[in-house]
């Protein structure tokens, strides 16, 4: 599922949109998603124009206004397997290798994948999350626990992070962050 659910507040404009490389940034995750998955799903919020992926299903968050956890909600809620494979749609550098490669390390036991960055950095938006997790994403929307951190403490035991490079790991937020994508190595 790509994530593009957000408000682009500090990007100024709908970010999912932007064009990097010749693509939208939704079109580089919706690709790189696409080579590890005949199912595509794109989390927007409510009231957003529909992103026109091809193939894709759109799904809604039912719990407006709650940032990443509301998609999650929403992806695992519409799941067709037991997996869902989650990237923010602002990830663009994020490789079709990278996610083959969580998804080979998912095992019996786990809740989630998330990636990490060698610094310990956690990007709970390029992660896959169980289905199981559903009920406790549920009860953290209702307890206005919005922090995706928090839901992967919760979820701690069971939880495995996969190493990536810092750039390969890195998110669009502002308009400048494009120019930064195409001066740091891939």
């Amino acid at each position: 599922m790509v994530l593009a659910g957000g408000r682009s507040s500090r990007f100024g404009s709908d970010k999912a949109r932007q064009i990097w490389r010749g693509r939208r940034l939704i079109d580089h995750a919706a690709s790189a998603l696409r080579s590890v998955s005949s199912e595509l799903l794109i989390s927007a919020g409510s009231g957003q124009e529909s992103y026109d992926v091809a193939g894709a299903r759109t799904v809604t968050d039912r719990f407006a206004g709650c940032g990443p956890l509301g998609g999650l909600h929403a992806g695992l809620l519409y799941a067709a397997s037991p997996w869902l494979l989650v990237l923010a749609c602002d990830m663009p550098r994020v490789t079709a290798g990278f996610l083959r490669g969580m998804l080979a390390e998912i095992r019996g036991g786990l809740s989630c994948v998330v990636s990490q960055t060698p610094d310990g950095r956690r990007h709970p938006l390029c992660a896959a999350y169980h289905t199981s997790l559903l009920p406790l994403v549920e009860s953290h929307l209702r307890a206005g626990l919005f922090a995706m951190g928090a839901l992967i403490g919760a979820a701690a035991g069971n939880v495995h992070y996969r190493e990536a490079a810092p750039e390969l790991l890195v998110n669009v937020n502002r308009t400048q962050d494009l120019a930064g994508l195409e001066q740091a190595p891939c």
